[in-house]
């Protein structure tokens, strides 16, 4: 699996205490254009999992090139993953949105999908926000972060 490239987000949500929790996630893909669906994957044993079990809504934010300390901060478990980066609430008491992310998205959850020791948490996407969209997008490869630019339009079918 090490050599399948995954874009890298921060996945976060608050608990019922209004706590906001979050992880690191690189198996987060498009599921569906009509309506905009996304796929999480998350560890059943994650100290998020039972969070995101019960959570109405979450954010995915996609990390841009310069965040792999947020990357690596938000895979360590027992430390409050929240205490540094630029964070905000989405909307007032809802999840937590990075001020400069790449690309973040403000999800209903509308489903837990059991898959392997993973569960497939499914958002719709309810709103998009682009701070920063001509940074290039943090990238997981070969257990190495790395990031990828836009290269030059792909030739045409007719080509």
């Amino acid at each position: 699996m090490s050599r399948l490239a995954a874009g890298v987000t921060i996945v976060a949500a608050r608990d019922d205490a209004g706590r906001c929790r979050g992880f690191t996630a690189t198996s987060v893909t498009s599921a569906s254009l009509e309506p905009p669906l996304l796929l999480v994957g998350i560890a059943r044993t994650s100290s998020c999992y039972p969070v995101f079990r019960t959570a109405r809504e979450f954010t995915v934010n996609i990390l841009k090139e310069g965040h792999q300390h947020l990357a690596r901060r938000f895979a360590v478990s027992g430390i409050d993953r929240f205490a540094e980066g630029g964070f905000t609430e989405w909307r007032d008491g809802g999840p937590p949105c990075l001020d400069d992310a790449h690309v973040s998205l403000y999800c209903a959850a509308l489903d837990m999908i059991p898959l392997g020791d993973h569960e497939l948490l499914v958002g719709r996407v309810i709103e998009a926000r682009l701070p920063s969209p001509e940074d290039a997008p943090l990238v997981w490869y070969r257990r190495a972060f790395g990031s990828v630019t836009a290269g030059s339009r792909p030739p045409s079918l007719t080509d």
